[in-house]
């Protein structure tokens, strides 16, 4: 018998890619090009590889929903200690993967902050933060 495998995406996994699809959008509207989403390894991913005037940019997404404007949502708050690492091991790779070592590179955070209520959708970008 043949079964079917396909799984719906969860509410999580949604709005996760309506983040990165805003910030890809954004990001391009700044005058970056999209080189690659979602680069995954078993240790880790990267949501959105860009390039703007030379540097290379990994930037990680983190997207949540609201029901008001009340409360802010730190973005630092979610790349915890844990995430900073696989972060930098997953840039390393990706580096080496593409012979790209020599290469400016920075690691940008973008805070994605969707009202459940309005739709309306807010992005603050955290450029080139420090993983150590």
């Amino acid at each position: 018998p043949q079964y079917n495998h396909q799984v719906s995406k969860t509410e999580k996994k949604i709005t996760g890619d309506k983040g990165e699809d805003l910030v890809a959008k954004l990001l391009e509207k700044r005058g970056h090009k999209i080189i690659s989403r979602n680069f995954w390894k078993p240790w880790g991913e990267i949501d959105i590889i860009s390039e703007e005037n030379g540097i290379l940019h990994f930037t990680e997404v983190k997207t949540v929903t609201v029901k008001n404007d009340s409360g802010d949502f730190s973005a630092e708050d979610n790349v915890h200690k844990e995430k900073r690492g696989r972060l930098s091991k997953i840039v390393e790779t990706y580096l080496e993967n593409n012979h790209l070592l020599d290469r400016d590179f920075q690691i940008d955070v973008a805070a994605v902050t969707i009202n459940q209520n309005t739709g309306d959708t807010k992005i603050e970008m955290i450029e080139d933060i420090d993983l150590s």
